[in-house]
Formats: C-alpha cells, sequence, structure tokens
C-alpha cells in the first residue's frame, strides 16, 4: 500500500483543516482522533499536564500565576 498521499485544497479564509495519522499498529482505538473526540482528549491530556506541572514546580506557591485559557 502507498505511504504517501497529496492532496490540494482550494478553500476561502479563514478554514480549518484537521491532518490525521493513524499508526497501522494501533488496533483496538475506538474512535477516530478527530473533531470533538479530539478536543475532549486534548482538553483532558492539558488538565492532566497542568496538574502534574504544578505537582512538580509548585509555581503557585511560589507567586508564579498565568491565566490559563
Amino acid at each position: 500500500p502507498p505511504n504517501f498521499i497529496a492532496t490540494h485544497l482550494e478553500v476561502k479564509v479563514p478554514f480549518e483543516f484537521d491532518a490525521v495519522f493513524e499508526s497501522g499498529s494501533f488496533i483496538d482505538r475506538p474512535n477516530t482522533l478527530t473533531g470533538d473526540v479530539y478536543v475532549k482528549e486534548l482538553n483532558a491530556k492539558s488538565i492532566l499536564f497542568n496538574r502534574k506541572f504544578e505537582e512538580t514546580f509548585r509555581l503557585h506557591e511560589k507567586n508564579f500565576y498565568e491565566e490559563l485559557y
């Protein structure tokens, strides 16, 4: 099977484009990581990362604050 696909898009700005790669070695994925599934998973991982980062570096205890969007 081919391992490269070229695609030409003509769009009007603004636009959104999702490029998705799924490894053939991952067999039991219940959903494709696109759209709302991707956003939900990204938000969950972001929350976990921020929590772990704060536990590790304790920046709030050191009076470092940054608004998270």
